[in-house]
């Protein structure tokens, strides 16, 4: 089948940012005026130390559900995010 499309997401803030027990991953959560958005970044652990709470940034990534415990919620598959230009 096809990728799953990439959408850029501007006009965020990081809000949250944790590693994962097993020191790889990334949790993140995004503000967006009054939304949050959660979302994961696999294999980031090392890029993430960049970042610093409530920094404007630029997210790039793929929309997907997290399923846990019976739960579902949107999530953001991260590919990358950066600064955002002033």
């Amino acid at each position: 089948g096809n990728p799953a499309p990439l959408f850029k997401f501007t006009d965020l803030s990081l809000a949250d940012s944790r590693v994962t027990r097993d020191g790889r991953h990334v949790q993140v959560q995004f503000r967006a005026e009054r939304a949050m958005l959660k979302g994961f970044w696999p294999n980031a652990a090392e890029r993430a130390e960049r970042l610093e709470m409530g920094m404007n940034v630029e997210v790039v990534g793929e929309l997907g559900v997290d399923s846990w415990q019976g739960q579902e919620r949107p999530q953001l598959r991260v590919h990358d995010v950066r600064r955002a230009e002033s």
